[in-house]
């Protein structure tokens, strides 16, 4: 009797490891945390990979120990608080801080006034990549590690990237080695701090395309024809064109001093200009010319009745970047990176940088400019440089 109850124990046990075993494995818990049946055979084929430094000593949350009334035993509950005062995120990247150790000697903190603001990525030893817009007009300092600090100039701008280059005075670090691939959706990616400590993965969700078309001024009005000039047939509330004080019935004949004969050429000149622009728009009205000054708004970001509402819905309060659009060419990924890790190197499961973040989105989407961009806009800035004569 005895020898059958200790059978069964040992029934028990073996059956409660194997549970432990399957819950720990490393593929399970890549599945768990990203839903490996909705990604593409790319990504599948890619989880094996990042696994293969999985410690399940270090880096899994320990299950606490529980007795036969499913109560936690006495001796787990100081290791239980210890693990709850651990960012979770922390936790579940662990298995990727190999990959992204490297990138501590090629990533730059850009601070101002003592607060983080964006990541630099390194590309000549003194030389840095950064977010323009996050220091463009502002006095900045940059840190490359915990014990060296260094002031940096602007060299030059890439404005319709948002990209900034950056010359570190006293000071130089590792650059970035560039790799440029096809990233098809579904890709792995991920990003690190300026520690080289994992902060964010996830997979390229929408191939490289142009976000400039998303980016073009918007005036906020419905033209029709007119006799001498153009008909605004409605003015929308709340928009450009209303909050400068257009009205419905005035007459467009000119915008920066150029006549408008028809609608098309209207929007042939707002849509050449950028949101943010402020344009100069002379209407007739009551028989009398008057100028107005007109600020334009982003298509992309067109706020409409009831959308703030539904933008707060969907972001459930995730802090996005100021400039988030309007890029050139950009890569979609779903990182949830943070707008001060910005400007840092986006790499793939072998470490290798691809390219830079350049903006979090949305609550579900990040962009980075690729490696291919930034080699060619760093040549062109190279081949003027050395056309204009020594620095």
């Amino acid at each position: 009797m005895k020898a059958e109850g200790q059978s069964m124990v040992d029934r028990r046990h073996t059956r409660a490891a194997a549970r432990r075993g399957a819950l720990l494995s490393p593929f399970v818990f890549l599945t768990l945390l990203f839903g490996m049946g909705d990604l593409s055979e790319t990504a599948r084929a890619s989880a094996p990979a990042a696994s293969a430094s999985w410690s399940q000593s270090q880096d899994e949350p320990e299950t606490p120990r529980r007795n036969r009334r499913g109560r936690r035993s006495r001796g787990d509950s100081g290791r239980v608080r210890e693990r709850q005062q651990e960012p979770v995120y922390r936790q579940r990247l662990a298995p990727y801080a190999p990959i992204v150790a490297g990138l501590a000697s090629q990533t730059v903190q850009v601070k101002v006034e003592d607060r983080p603001v964006a990541l630099g990525t390194l590309v000549e030893p003194n030389l840095l990549l950064t977010k323009a817009s996050e220091i463009r007009g502002r006095a900045f300092e940059l840190e490359l590690s915990k014990s060296v600090h260094a002031s940096g100039v602007l060299v030059h701008e890439f404005r319709e990237h948002d990209l900034a280059l950056v010359r570190i005075q006293d000071a130089e670090g590792k650059p970035v080695r560039w790799h440029v691939a096809d990233l098809i959706p579904g890709t792995f990616v991920a990003s690190a701090d300026a520690d080289g400590k994992p902060v964010a993965v996830g997979v390229v969700s929408a191939s490289e395309r142009s976000l400039s078309e998303e980016h073009r001024g918007y005036f906020g009005v419905a033209l029709g024809d007119a006799e001498e000039g153009v008909r605004l047939t409605n003015v929308v509330a709340g928009q450009p064109a209303a909050q400068a004080g257009l009205s419905q019935g005035d007459i467009v004949i000119a915008i920066d001093d150029e006549s408008c004969d028809s609608p098309s050429q209207v929007i042939r000149l707002i849509s050449s200009r950028s949101p943010g622009e402020v344009i100069r728009v002379q209407v007739r009205r009551e028989g009398r010319v008057r100028d107005y000054r007109v600020t334009l708004a982003s298509r992309a970001e067109l706020e409409l009745p009831g959308q703030a509402d539904s933008d707060n819905v969907s972001n459930m309060g995730t802090a996005l970047s100021g400039v988030r659009t309007g890029f050139p060419r950009a890569l979609q990924h779903d990182s949830a990176i943070r707008p001060q890790d910005c400007g840092g190197p986006l790499v793939d499961l072998e470490g290798r940088v691809i390219g830079i973040n350049i903006a979090r989105a949305s609550r579900v989407s990040s962009y980075a400019i690729t490696a291919a961009v930034i080699q060619d806009l760093l040549a062109e800035w190279r081949a003027t440089r050395r056309r204009s004569g020594p620095h």
